[in-house]
């Protein structure tokens, strides 16, 4: 566990250089102990309002481990509303 110390600092680098953590989807953790007795969320993204404006409406999701102690992150973007979908009906 970092001491206050080192959260007091890295909380002001992340105030300083105005970002900020994405709440992450899915999972509570990201990372797990072999024995299962310690998780933490230790895996995080930090993003700007420039860049969430750009990239449009992010959600980080923590899928399931597999190998690894550390649960894959993924970006999903929300996809453009583009309007209705054409309905299609195949007669075979």
């Amino acid at each position: 566990m970092p001491s206050a110390k080192y959260r007091t600092l890295f909380n002001g680098v992340v105030e300083e250089l105005e970002v900020e953590d994405v709440d992450l989807v899915g999972r509570k953790f990201t990372w797990y102990q072999p024995n299962d007795r310690s998780i933490s969320r230790i895996d995080r993204a930090l993003v700007s309002d420039k860049w969430r404006e750009y990239r449009g409406n992010l959600s980080l999701w923590a899928l399931p481990r597999d190998v690894s102690d550390h649960c894959p992150l993924v970006w999903k973007v929300d996809a453009s509303d583009w309007g209705p979908k054409p309905f299609h009906f195949n007669n075979f």
